[in-house]
C-alpha cells in the first residue's frame, strides 16, 4: 500500500511538472500550449493603424463641412461663390436707328438696344457657424451669403452722321414713334443703356440628427430663410441741339447749342421670406468626403418696383444746369412706385466634394443651383406706351390728365442661379 502511493504521488509531481512554464523552457520539451503574445508598448518599432474616419469631424453640420464623429460641437465655414446668372431674356426696344427716325414698323429702322440682359459671373462669399447642442442629436446652425453685383451695358455714339432714336408707342395717336437722339444737322448724342443686379440672403436653421453612424450621417433641416434680390435698368441719352433740330425742356423750347440729358431709371427690389425644409448627408471614406444637401424654402416675395426719370438742361445761355422731373420711358405719365407681394418657392441643391487636413480642419470644392420662382425684373418693367405731351424734352408738354403708375402692373419673371464654391471648415 505505501509503495502505491508513493508511485501516485510521483507520477502527479511529475505532471505538475510538464505543465509548468518552468517545463517549457527545458530544452526538449514542447509547451502545452502556444505562448502569450508579446506587446511592444513603445520603442522604434512601435505602429498604429488609424481607422476609417480617423479624421473626421462634424458629419456634413454645415454646407461644406464634412465627415463623421461626433468628437466636435462647434464649426465655422468660409468659401468663395462664383455663380452664373439668368439673363432676363425681355425684348423691348429702347434705342432704334434708320432713315425714318428710328420709328418701328417704318422701312430701314433697325432695333439697337433692347432691354435684354447679358450678364456673365456673380463673385460672391459665404460665412456659416453652426453645431450640435450638447450631447443631443438637436443642432442649429446660421448661414449668410453675398452674391456680389454684375452689371451689363452698351453705349452707343457720340454720332452726328447716323440716327438714334428713343422708341416709343402713342396710345392716343395709336401708332409708333420716336424721340430723336441724334440725326444729320438735328442733334449729335449718344445712348447708354446698363443693368444691374446684387443678390444676398440669410437663413438660420435648426436642425436634428437622424442617422449618426460611422461613415454616413444624415440631418433633417428645418428653419428661416431671407433672400433679396435688387436689379436696377438705366437709359441714358445725351443730345446737343443744333441749328436744324427742335427740342423743349420742361415744354419751353430751346435753342441752337443747348444740352439735354435725359435719364430712366428703372428699379427692381424681391425680398423673399419663406420657412426652410429639406435634408443632408455626408459620407467620409478615410480623409475623403461627400456632402450633398437639397432643400425649399416656401413663403412669399416683397417686390417693389420704382419708376423715375429726369431731364437736365445745360447751355442755351443758362448759368447753372437745370433739372426737372421725367425722362422718356420713366416720365411723368408712368413714374412712381409700386408694391406688391407674391407667393413663391426657393428651392437650392449643393453638393461638395472635401478632404479632411486635420481633426479640426478641411477643405472642399463643390456645385450650388438655387432657383427663385417669382421676381420683378426691371427689364420686365419698362412701358413703351406714353404720349408726347408727357416728355419735358417736347414742346407741348403738360402735366395735365397725367395717371399715376399702376401698382398692380408690375411684370413678374423668376431667377436661376448656379455655379460653384470652394472654402474650407474649421471645428471646435
Amino acid at each position: 500500500m505505501k509503495k502505491f502511493v508513493l508511485g501516485a504521488s510521483t507520477a502527479l509531481a511529475a505532471l505538475s511538472f510538464l505543465g509548468s512554464p518552468a517545463a517549457a523552457q527545458m530544452p526538449g520539451m514542447m509547451p502545452s500550449q502556444p505562448p502569450a503574445p508579446v506587446t511592444v508598448s513603445d520603442g522604434p518599432a512601435a505602429m498604429s493603424v488609424e481607422p476609417t474616419g480617423a479624421y473626421s469631424t462634424l458629419a456634413g453640420y454645415g454646407s461644406g463641412s464634412g465627415g463623421v464623429g461626433a468628437a466636435s460641437k462647434l464649426y465655422v465655414e468660409a468659401s468663395y461663390l462664383l455663380m452664373f446668372v439668368s439673363d432676363n431674356r425681355s425684348a423691348t426696344p429702347v434705342v432704334t436707328g434708320g432713315p425714318s427716325n428710328g420709328v418701328i414698323g417704318q422701312p430701314g429702322t433697325t432695333r439697337l438696344v433692347d432691354t435684354g440682359t447679358d450678364y456673365h459671373t456673380l463673385s460672391g462669399f459665404k460665412i456659416g457657424v453652426g453645431g450640435l447642442i450638447g450631447a443631443t442629436s438637436l443642432g442649429f446652425e446660421l448661414n449668410g451669403m453675398s452674391f456680389g453685383t454684375v452689371s451689363s451695358g452698351t453705349t452707343l455714339g457720340p454720332v452726328s452722321s447716323g440716327v438714334l432714336a428713343r422708341p416709343f408707342f402713342d396710345p392716343v395717336a395709336r401708332r409708333e414713334s420716336s424721340v430723336v437722339v441724334s440725326a444729320p444737322g438735328a442733334f449729335t448724342g449718344s445712348v447708354a443703356v446698363q443693368s444691374s443686379l446684387t443678390a444676398w440672403g440669410a437663413e438660420a436653421n435648426p436642425f436634428f440628427r437622424v442617422v449618426q453612424g460611422n461613415s454616413v450621417n444624415f440631418d433633417l433641416i428645418t428653419g428661416f430663410r431671407y433672400f433679396s434680390v435688387s436689379e436696377g435698368f438705366d437709359a441714358y441719352d445725351s443730345r446737343r441741339v443744333l441749328a436744324g433740330g427742335v427740342a423743349a425742356f420742361d415744354g419751353i423750347g430751346v435753342g441752337n447749342g443747348s444740352s439735354l440729358l435725359i435719364q430712366d431709371h428703372i428699379s427692381a427690389r424681391n425680398q423673399f421670406y419663406g420657412g426652410n425644409v429639406g435634408g443632408r448627408m455626408s459620407y467620409s471614406n478615410g480623409r475623403f468626403f461627400v456632402d450633398g444637401t437639397a432643400k425649399v424654402a416656401i413663403g412669399g416675395v416683397h417686390q417693389i418696383v420704382t419708376v423715375d426719370g429726369t431731364t437736365t438742361l445745360t447751355g442755351g445761355g443758362l448759368v447753372a444746369p437745370a433739372t426737372t422731373a421725367g425722362g422718356v420711358l420713366a416720365n411723368l405719365a408712368n413714374g412712381g412706385r409700386s408694391s406688391e407681394n407674391r407667393f413663391a418657392v426657393l428651392p437650392e441643391a449643393n453638393v461638395q466634394l472635401g478632404f479632411q487636413l486635420t481633426s479640426w480642419a478641411n477643405v472642399f470644392a463643390g456645385y450650388q443651383v438655387m432657383y427663385l420662382s417669382n421676381m420683378a425684373r426691371a427689364g420686365d418693367q419698362v412701358n413703351r406706351n406714353l404720349t408726347p405731351s408727357g416728355l419735358p424734352s417736347v414742346q407741348g408738354f403738360t402735366t395735365r390728365n397725367l395717371r399715376a403708375m399702376d401698382v398692380a402692373s408690375a411684370t413678374s419673371g423668376d431667377l436661376f442661379l448656379h455655379g460653384f464654391n470652394f472654402g474650407f471648415t474649421l471645428t471646435y
